[in-house]
């Protein structure tokens, strides 16, 4: 079984790491080279960065209709493609694509957890590796991306960017759980 990955997201802007909530209302988060820095000696897998101004995430096509499926958006959620979520993923899978990082728009910032939902119709239909992204608010969140929803790779902003979590700590109640995950290298 392959180890599920801990992936801080670096969102950088102007410079700087920033965090919003759904791409809106964003705030400074810190230096992007001490934050790298930070991680990398917590243990983190890998970065991640989403362009918040071109991204490619998913939302529900009718936020009171919760059979309404998702759709593709792009512009930090501002613009609507008219794609089926879980049809464009495996699309992208169709033409190349080795991974998908999926972001639930609905989620992004909120703190109320991933998607599980739409992790698990994208990863039934995908035949590569899902990062889990957008939710993120505790450590039992992604805890359930990985077990749940299915997800190989957990990205996650506030609760490391803020302080309320290490990468450590997070890997830890992981395998605590059961999740297989890389050990953290001493630094």
């Amino acid at each position: 079984m392959l180890a599920v990955r801990v992936i801080p997201c670096l969102d950088v802007d102007a410079g700087r790491v920033v965090k919003g909530v759904r791409f809106v209302e964003i705030r400074d988060a810190g230096d992007p080279v001490e934050l790298a820095a930070r991680y990398d000696g917590e243990g983190a897998d890998e970065f991640g960065d989403q362009c918040i101004v071109v991204a490619i995430d998913a939302r529900r096509r009718n936020a009171d209709d919760t059979n309404a499926g998702w759709e593709v958006v792009t512009h930090g959620g501002r613009t609507a493609t008219e794609y089926d979520a879980v049809e464009w993923a495996v699309h992208a899978c169709d033409l190349g694509a080795g991974e998908i990082l999926l972001t639930s728009m609905d989620r992004d910032g909120t703190k109320a957890g991933y998607d599980i939902e739409l992790l698990q119709a994208v990863g039934d239909v995908v035949n590569v590796p899902v990062i889990a992204s957008g939710g993120v608010g505790t450590l039992d969140h992604l805890c359930a991306g990985a077990t749940d929803g299915g997800a190989s790779g957990l990205l996650a902003a506030s609760i490391f960017h803020f302080g309320q979590h290490t990468v450590a700590e997070a890997k830890a109640l992981l395998a605590a759980r059961g999740v297989t995950v890389r050990p953290v290298s001493p630094g």
